[in-house]
């Protein structure tokens, strides 16, 4: 997966509570195969009317924040189920970054697992960054990884928490079968050892 160090790019405010990853993605496009891409199922119902017209009033249909990178959000982002096409979709669609108060729990590890960069960061910081980018359509926000911290487009900072291991990942690329190989000596010594100790288990 694509490295993450710092991002400077426009930012979309969707100040909303509970979305859920079946708004995000919705289960009628489980089917759609990876390769078609997942862009136009982000936000579909939001985005899309009945016959596939764009909702002019929706943020991400604004000419302003089509290349939006950062999505600026509100409590509990990516609850529901542990449907890891939604990020795939934000993935596809651009989204580098999402700044929320909070997210699903399963929604975090797979935003981690694919190099999207969720940060935190109290409710009344993201109110003020989502009125800020709504008064200045197409405004950029700074994320800076290393030194965990968001840059609003007025030069207010906000600070950050995130894990040593998510951090590393994240500036790294590095997905699951990356990190898994990084230990191919270990996983191969293991094996060995274990098959030897069960012989019968062997193919």
């Amino acid at each position: 997966m694509e490295p993450f160090t710092s991002l400077d790019a426009v930012a979309v405010p969707l100040d909303r509570t509970d979305i859920d990853t079946g708004t995000i993605f919705p289960s009628r496009f489980l089917r759609r195969a990876r390769s078609a891409g997942y862009q136009d199922v982000l936000f579909r119902e939001w985005r899309f009317d009945a016959a596939g017209a764009e909702r002019p009033g929706f943020p991400l249909n604004q000419n302003t924040c089509r290349n939006a990178q950062i999505l600026v959000t509100g409590p509990n982002f990516g609850c529901g189920s542990a449907r890891e096409l939604a990020v795939l979709a934000l993935l596809d669609f651009g989204i580098r970054c999402i700044i929320a108060p909070s997210y699903g729990e399963i929604f975090t590890i797979n935003c981690f697992r694919n190099g999207l960069l969720a940060v935190a960061i109290e409710k009344k910081q993201t109110d003020a960054l989502n009125a800020e980018i709504c008064a200045n359509p197409g405004a950029h926000v700074r994320i800076n990884l290393e030194s965990q911290i968001v840059t609003a487009p007025s030069g207010e900072v906000f600070h950050f928490d995130i894990t040593p291991s998510r951090k590393s990942r994240l500036q790294q690329g590095l997905d699951d079968c990356i990190l898994a190989m990084q230990f191919s000596e270990q996983i191969r010594h293991f094996e060995s050892a274990y098959f030897e100790g069960s012989p019968w288990l062997l193919p």
